[in-house]
């Protein structure tokens, strides 16, 4: 039987760390959860490999549960429950009607727990890879308070915001991705296919090639004769990034960076902050201790410099201090969500100043991406053209020369 090394944290928010013996990495899981504990990082034991829960790898299009399926499944189950519809059934009714074969498992996997007895929250949980803390804590939360069709509704537009929130950063970033892919295919057909034809004209008329047109032959016979190489520099250059970043310091110093960067650094921050915003907004607003409710929230932010701020911060408010000092103590967490935070304490209405927050944080995420879109598509129509006229130039100099000499 495998053995797990896991890092978590536990109701009061302090962090945990040990090691587990289960059959599986969903067992361990669970047994974990069953412990009150939310797991931030679980691995096999003497494996290099470690495992971020949530975030594990999945080939696309291969069946995969999406953002989609999940927030279409949470709609579907909280009007069920809205019209007095037994969880099990109606978690067997949504199972016939899912097209994903994936999710039809997990929901009669889900339905037969509960008709066994098993708590919705902790059916849920058995499932870590489709539903996150956040997702079984507000579960929990509902179950309390008897307000199941009320919560999973709140569930919803948790996740759907979310759902949004990061589609329209990947919107913004698909773009440049997209043309610096079609730039480097270009760039490297040429290379390829014309460069060597027109150094061939060169080299039987014997001319004397100025050192731009050299250098632009140089790495003709690079990407011609080393391609291999080249590829497989990159491959490991890829695999070097990721084993970084799988490390605790190089997720930190990668996730610093992400923020820091010109231009796409104001965008992971505000996207950092709506999502802690909202989630502390449902968390609350569903009846979940303020402690609870950072220990949930700082496992699910996905970004490890907040992570660790918002852990920081919660371990504050556990020692007694009010939450505007807490993260008034936190180098980037901005002003403004100290100030708003401080008001809100002082009303009693911070889970609406929270909500109203994540609004107008989803709002500048919106405009930001927008204006990233209608900045780069000539920034990037200027590169490539500058990238494909220095080829061409270098290539016409020596063949302008030729002709003058006639």
């Amino acid at each position: 039987m495998p053995e797990y090394k896991y890092i978590g944290h536990n109701s009061t928010g302090t962090k945990e760390t040990g090691n587990i013996v289960a059959d599986s990495k969903t067992a361990a899981v669970k047994k974990l959860r069953d412990l009150g504990l939310v797991i931030s990082d679980l691995s096999e034991f003497g494996s290099t490999k470690t495992s971020r829960i949530g975030t594990s790898f999945k080939i696309p299009f291969i069946g995969n549960i999406s953002g989609k399926d999940r927030i279409i499944l949470t709609q579907q189950l909280s009007i069920m429950a809205k019209s007095g519809l037994p969880i099990s059934q109606a978690l067997h009714s949504l199972a016939e009607e899912t097209t994903n074969k994936n999710l039809v498992k997990v929901v009669n996997k889900i339905a037969t727990d509960v008709e066994g007895g098993t708590s919705m929250s902790q059916a849920f949980a058995k499932h870590p890879e489709v539903f996150n803390s956040v997702y079984i804590s507000i579960l929990k939360a509902g179950e309390k308070s008897g307000k199941v069709d009320e919560v999973l509704m709140r569930l919803a537009t948790q996740e759907e915001k979310d759902y949004d929130i990061k589609n329209k950063v990947k919107g913004a970033l698909a773009y440049p991705i997209f043309v610096l892919l079609a730039m480097a295919v270009i760039v490297t057909l040429i290379m390829i296919f014309i460069v060597p034809q027109i150094q061939a004209v060169f080299d039987e008329n014997s001319l004397q090639l100025p050192l731009m047109t050299k250098a632009v032959i140089a790495v003709s016979m690079l990407i011609r004769h080393q391609f291999i190489f080249i590829i497989i520099g990159m491959i490991a250059l890829f695999v070097g990034y990721k084993m970084y970043y799988r490390s605790e310091k190089g997720h930190y110093q990668i996730d610093l960076l992400k923020i820091n960067i010109p231009v796409f650094g104001a965008l992971n921050r505000k996207v950092s902050i709506a999502r802690f915003a909202r989630i502390f907004s449902t968390l609350l607003t569903s009846g979940l201790p303020m402690l609870e409710i950072f220990s949930t929230a700082q496992g699910v932010m996905g970004n490890e410099v907040f992570r660790r701020e918002i852990d920081k911060a919660g371990k504050d408010i556990e020692n007694g201090l009010e939450i505007s000092l807490a993260l008034k103590k936190q180098p980037h967490i901005p002003k403004m969500m100290i100030q708003l935070t401080a008001v809100g304490e002082k009303s009693g209405n911070i889970d609406v100043i929270y909500e109203n927050l994540a609004n107008f944080m989803e709002k500048e995420v919106e405009n930001i991406t927008r204006n990233l879109t209608t900045l780069l598509e000539p920034a990037l129509m200027l590169i490539m053209g500058a990238v494909i006229g220095s080829i061409v130039i270098a290539v016409l100099l020596p063949i302008y020369s030729m002709s003058s000499s006639i």
